[in-house]
């Protein structure tokens, strides 16, 4: 079984300010202690069904974070309900045929170096691995990217896993809505 993941994660922000979001967009989920300045959580319902609500219920800075393993990766940041930048990377060219009708509606990548670079342990190496992150090839970017920004939740996670599988993503200090 391949991995797909689509989590949420509030930068500087409390796990109440992560189930109040939640609330404001009127959905049920999961909150994971934060950890790191993340608050990360995971709504209930279908993959990516949350994030117009979540976006627009959103009053801090939230990265959105999907990941499919057969597929690509892509990384939103939002400020309240702005969106500041997106990046993604598809590993096979065949899914911007596949996806072409789509291609109107996908924003173009515009990552933002600056603010990325803000969220990582400051050394030139880790400068030039976030870079190599969203400039290369390769599936374990994705990966890489959020061990960077020092994410600890983000593996395995998605609205449509945790509406299935709930005991799978419970762990010791979240809170359930």
């Amino acid at each position: 079984m391949s991995e797909f993941s689509e989590s949420y994660h509030l930068r500087g922000a409390s796990q109440e300010d992560a189930v109040q979001l939640l609330q404001r967009a009127g959905l049920n989920g999961i909150v994971f202690p934060s950890s790191n300045q993340w608050t990360s959580f995971v709504p209930t319902g279908q993959d990516w069904e949350g994030l117009p609500a979540i976006v627009q219920a959103n009053l801090g800075l939230l990265l959105h974070y999907s990941y499919g393993e057969d597929h690509g990766w892509v990384i939103e940041v939002y400020e309240g309900a702005e969106r500041q930048m997106v990046f993604q990377h598809w590993w096979d060219d065949s899914l911007d045929e596949e996806f072409d009708d789509l291609s109107a509606s996908r924003p173009p990548n515009n990552p933002d170096l600056n603010l990325l670079t803000q969220w990582i342990p400051q050394s030139s190496e880790n400068v030039e691995a976030l870079r190599e992150c969203l400039i290369t090839d390769g599936e374990d970017r994705a990966y890489r990217f959020a061990h960077l920004i020092r994410l600890e939740y983000f593996k395995w996670l998605s609205p449509n896993h945790w509406s299935h599988n709930p005991d799978s993503l419970r762990k010791p200090g979240t809170i359930e809505l």
